[in-house]
């Protein structure tokens, strides 16, 4: 099946191994860019990708079902650290706590509000957690 197939090419496209062949020595460069100075690197890529690239680094043969362990969500973050010989540290898959909305109280049906409160421009901006 195709799908499981890693050579498998869309015409004019890229196949899954050409994809992980392009992406993963560009994660080195950029790791070893970043080696001994501190600090961290962004990467933004697709979800797709990404599976790609976490099943590579886990060791997940191609065709091995995951059952969704694996699928990225969007905005989701996934933290990796390479290790000095090489080697990568996966410290989370997939994280959305980010994109968490504390829920807003259910509206109260005792709660009379008058006109000038209505009209009042309010507190302010909200801050922002960070």
């Amino acid at each position: 099946s195709r799908k499981f197939d890693l050579h498998y090419k869309v015409p004019g496209g890229e196949s899954r191994q050409e994809v992980l062949d392009r992406c993963l020595p560009v994660l080195d460069q950029i790791a070893a860019a970043r080696q001994g100075k501190g600090g961290t690197a962004l990467v933004v890529s697709h979800g797709g990708v990404v599976s790609l690239v976490l099943r590579e680094l886990l060791g997940i043969p191609w065709g091995a079902t995951t059952k969704g362990e694996l699928r990225i969500l969007n905005t989701s973050i996934c933290d990796l650290e390479r290790q000095t010989d090489g080697r990568w540290y996966i410290r989370s898959i997939g994280d959305t706590a980010h994109c968490e909305v504390p829920s807003a109280p259910a509206p109260s049906d005792t709660v009379e509000e008058t006109q000038e409160e209505a009209l009042s421009p309010g507190p302010g901006p909200m801050p922002v957690e960070q």
